[in-house]
């Protein structure tokens, strides 16, 4: 049986992460529905972060009296939490890692590419936009700066040809667009299936000419 286990593991990259759970513990959720985390099915205490793990000997029955803390009204509502959590882990590979955000969960890269994007970005120079990068969070009513560039992730993608979901990757730099689909092998994301690279400059013209 796929669920959801507490996990350290990326623990600091976000301000509000943290940890108090026992790690490897069951993941359940809370009864006061923590916008950002679960807590361990033994300690009750939250972590941020969860991994998704195959525990064989795991049944439904264990998995409800986990959920259940005595404090909901009825079982019933801890059978549902319990396919909750069933469903969520169905949809990831063993080992990756995810964060919660209220209602939903976003997957975290594994360190090494996370730490790899992170110095591409930091030593991209400044090229054909010169720093000029936008972005708007909420339709253009706003626009924050992004002088470093813009890494965009789009996670739980529909890969072809692939039997598990993986990662589209969109990355605006200075100088032009990356793009990467990362799938699940051996580990979380660890297979590169392909790339590509176009620069601004090559892109503005191919749309004036695509529009001529």
């Amino acid at each position: 049986m796929k669920v959801l286990v507490i996990t350290a593991e990326t623990q600091g990259r976000k301000p509000e992460d943290c940890c108090a759970a026992e790690e490897g513990e069951l993941a359940v959720f809370c009864h006061m529905n923590l916008p950002e985390a679960m807590v361990g099915a033994k300690s009750r205490k939250a972590s941020t972060t969860v991994t998704v793990a195959e525990l064989p000997n795991l049944t439904m029955g264990n998995l409800i009296s986990e959920v259940w803390d005595g404090r909901m009204s009825r079982l019933s509502n801890a059978r549902q939490l319990a396919e909750q959590i069933l469903r969520i882990a169905s949809k990831h590979p063993v080992g990756t890692i995810l964060e919660k955000d209220g209602a939903d969960f976003r997957v975290r890269l594994p360190e090494w590419q996370y730490q790899a994007q992170a110095q591409a970005l930091a030593e991209a120079p400044k090229g054909y936009l010169e720093g000029a990068m936008r972005f708007s969070l909420d339709g253009g009513v706003t626009w924050l700066d992004a002088p470093h560039g813009l890494l965009v992730n789009i996670e739980d993608a529909l890969i072809p040809r692939e039997d598990e979901r993986g990662l589209v990757s969109l990355n605006f730099t200075s100088e032009g667009l990356i793009k990467d689909i990362w799938v699940s092998r051996e580990e979380t994301l660890d297979h590169n299936i392909a790339t590509s690279s176009v620069l601004y400059e090559d892109l503005v013209s191919a749309m004036i000419e695509a529009d001529r």
